[in-house]
């Protein structure tokens, strides 16, 4: 078995996205809340955000994941939280919630979350845990992985080793390469 083949079998075993996105975005909007002391409980519709009554066709039943209007006073910031398969949805998503909070708040701006920086590894459940980017550009995304994978990838890394490198020994003060 090659390593490559190993790999892609580790791969296989991968949680889902859609098994854990509400529970990873939970966390993210909990870690939020507590790193910028927002009260935003996050996926609230932009009419929520705004205290206005935006029609639906207008865009204001549309609800970012997370609103950062403590931060700056005359700036606002949006997020959307995906799966790393769905990152580019969300980049779009950030850009259209921006062009209408910015259309029809008077108060601030409205930009693609930068400040917030979300915990990098988060535990999903007892052998999930999920890494987390940064948001670029306002998009926080995230990959599940089952720590049995972290394990399989590790071990197939250092049995690829292994091959290409053959077995290591020291004799005499050199080392001796045996293959």
């Amino acid at each position: 078995m090659t390593p490559l083949t190993t790999l892609t079998r580790v791969e296989s075993v991968s949680p889902r996205p859609g098994n854990y996105g509400n529970q990873v975005q939970a966390l993210i909007t909990a870690d939020f809340q507590e790193q910028t002391g927002s009260i935003d409980p996050g996926d609230i519709s932009i009419n929520k955000v705004l205290g206005l009554a935006i029609p639906g066709w207008q865009g204001g039943n549309l609800r970012p994941d997370l609103t950062d209007i403590v931060t700056f006073d005359t700036v606002g910031q949006v997020y959307e939280i995906k799966s790393v398969y769905s990152e580019a949805a969300g980049v779009a998503q950030v850009a259209l919630y921006a062009a209408i909070l910015n259309k029809f708040d008077k108060q601030r701006t409205w930009i693609p979350g930068l400040t917030y920086l979300p915990t990098p590894i988060i535990q999903v459940d007892g052998s999930t845990v999920a890494f987390v980017s940064r948001p670029y550009p306002g998009v926080i995304s995230y990959c599940p992985v089952n720590e049995a994978e972290i394990v399989l990838a590790a071990t197939a890394a250092v049995y690829s080793l292994s091959l290409d490198f053959g077995t290591a020994a020291f004799e005499g003060g050199i080392w001796l390469l045996i293959a």
